[in-house]
């Protein structure tokens, strides 16, 4: 029981005398990591928002929605792997809500069919290959 007690101590003392600070730069780096391994809605989250540190301790995320911020914090395992891997257990998140990065796609919602086919053509030449051997037209 002892050294259950000595062993435990030891861990504890290594968490809480665990704050080496850390840079931007390697913060990134860990996220693009975790990315590779994360859900295709955590990924694209974590890819698109870059992670700024103004403050000892804190990575702050601009996102564009609250469904983003919430993705980010219930992420099981993000903040743990940062702090573990950081080695700084001192770690927390900040989040900026700007909604004007959703604007770029705001503007990109397609009304009509025509709209639609001229978007989803620019993504793929081939489109209207594909509509003249098939004989497909857009109703009018």
């Amino acid at each position: 029981m002892q050294q259950f007690v000595s062993k435990a101590k030891t861990e504890i003392e290594k968490t809480v005398n665990s704050f080496q600070p850390f840079t931007i730069d390697q913060a990134r780096q860990l996220l693009a990591e975790y990315a590779l391994n994360a859900s295709s809605t955590i990924r694209i989250i974590l890819n698109e928002r870059i992670a700024e540190c103004g403050v000892e301790n804190k990575l702050c995320f601009t996102v564009a929605s609250n469904y983003e911020r919430e993705n980010l914090l219930n992420e099981p395992g993000l903040l743990e792997y940062l702090r573990t891997n950081l080695k700084n257990q001192l770690i927390t998140m900040e989040f900026i809500l700007d909604p004007t990065l959703m604007e770029a796609t705001d503007d990109m919602k397609p009304v009509t069919a025509e709209e639609k086919i001229k978007i989803l053509s620019e993504r793929n030449p081939l489109l209207h290959d594909l509509m003249d051997k098939l004989k497909l037209k857009i109703d009018e």
